[in-house]
């Protein structure tokens, strides 16, 4: 029986039986399996995965995504990230349109760690560093005459007009963050925020209005008047408020672009003491042991990302060469020459003109053959794939740097050809093909 075959038979019996589907061990026993074999053909596993994602629900890939966790290891292994990457960023997108991110945010939320952590670093967006915001939803405030009265206003806690129409305007500044770091905008999205601060360390945290929240959670995000007071005594939307505020404090303090400038020097010392006033109030409203220490992981890593963007996306594996003063130079090497050596006479000088013949011959050894062109034009090749599901424009056939290097293997090979190959990218779409299924 094939794999595949084996795995749709256990689905069908887990959902017949009403179980999950890694509840009985069975599938993670044929996924190990899989994975066992992973020398003799990679894609074995990757090809069970995608299936298992397709079937499941979300409670199932919730299990799936723990169980590539405690297999990270083994999966995220360069030679397998190769065979199985298109595979993965198949199965996840599928599984990201199939379930809504609010009400499966648990499995939408383990996807996309897993793509995270998976692709490699030149496969994600590194390609909009300006990474222009949505504005395309205005936030809507009620009106001056829309406030609760009667029977109503008395059963709602009290808010004023002012502090509701500066508390939901400050959406607007998250909208737009470049202008955030302007003077005048920067004094107004601070006083709100501090304002805020004091309204939340004054309500109430009652475990009645929590409880109501729980039953109906799409509350929190309504922007109208009559449920603000209620929406000021929910511990998760302070807490969703408090982590728009820091990210964009932190935004204003290290932007991620060169053509967005910082604050002022003079507002750097009221906008630290921002950041630590909305981290203190964030740790109150979220009592998780460890979130303290999970806060301080993403910043750093977000200051390596904001840098790597800031450079302009350098590639992570060549080494950084090392930057040398005006009052540092480097020494020059020594250059080998024939009459350098101290040639003695004898037998000695015939033992190191061996040695230094032998030594020679070390770097036809470690020298690096060229590709030949079939296995150069295998990955244009796989892209061109309907089921790989690449985009047109991220395709390596309109990469510059992956064209040149294509036309000089053509030209050496078949120049007759090359003339073709520069004018026409499908025509060069179609050699990779045909020069592709040469490759075993």
């Amino acid at each position: 029986m094939d794999v595949r075959d084996a795995l749709l038979q256990h689905v069908e019996g887990a959902r017949r039986d009403g179980r999950r589907l890694l509840a009985d061990g069975k599938v993670s026993q044929l996924l190990d399996a899989a994975l066992e074999e992973k020398e003799n053909d990679p894609s074995v596993f990757f090809d069970l995965l995608e299936t298992l994602l397709d079937v499941s629900q979300a409670e199932d890939a919730v299990d799936v995504f723990q169980y590539l966790e405690r297999v990270a290891d083994d999966v995220q292994k360069p030679a397998m990230v190769a065979h199985g990457k298109f595979h993965v960023l198949r199965a996840c997108t599928q599984l990201l349109r199939r379930m809504s991110r609010r009400e499966h945010a648990h499995a939408c939320g383990l996807a996309q760690l897993f793509l995270a952590q998976f692709l490699p670093m030149h496969d994600r967006s590194g390609t909009n560093p300006a990474g222009p915001p949505e504005v395309e939803f205005p936030v809507h405030i009620d009106k001056m005459s829309d406030k609760p009265s009667g029977k109503e206003a008395a059963a709602l806690p009290p808010v004023s007009y002012s502090f509701y129409s500066a508390f939901w305007s400050v959406q607007e500044s998250f909208q737009k963050p470049q202008k955030l770091v302007e003077a005048s905008t920067w004094k107004n999205f601070e006083r709100i925020i501090r304002k805020a601060l004091v309204n939340f360390a004054s309500s109430a945290n009652t475990e009645e209005r929590e409880s109501t929240f729980r039953e109906t959670d799409a509350w929190p995000y309504l922007t109208t008047w009559r449920i603000t007071g209620l929406q000021l005594k929910q511990p998760t939307f302070r807490a969703c408020f408090l982590l728009q505020a820091l990210v964009f404090t932190e935004y204003a303090l290290h932007p991620p672009t060169p053509q967005v400038q910082p604050l002022l020097d003079e507002m750097k010392n009221g906008a630290n003491n921002l950041k630590e006033e909305i981290l203190k109030a964030l740790l109150a409203t979220i009592s998780v042991p460890g979130f303290a220490e999970f806060l301080d992981n993403i910043f750093v890593q977000e200051m390596g990302w904001v840098e790597w963007k800031r450079a302009k996306c350098p590639s992570r594996s060549r080494p950084v060469a090392k930057s040398l003063g005006e009052s540092e130079t480097e020494p020059p090497g020594k250059r080998m020459r024939v009459g350098s050596t101290e040639l003695l006479p004898g037998p000695e000088a015939f033992e190191g003109l061996e040695d230094i013949s032998m030594g020679k011959l070390d770097g036809l050894e470690d020298r690096a053959l060229v590709v030949p062109l079939a296995e150069f034009f295998k990955v244009a090749a796989e892209q061109e794939d309907p089921d790989n599901a690449i985009e047109e424009p991220y395709k390596v056939v309109h990469d510059n740097l992956f064209r040149w290097r294509a036309f000089r293997r053509v030209s050496a090979e078949e120049f007759d050809k090359l003339q073709d190959l520069v004018t026409d990218t499908a025509a060069l779409k179609r050699y990779a093909c045909s020069k592709s299924k040469a490759v075993p």
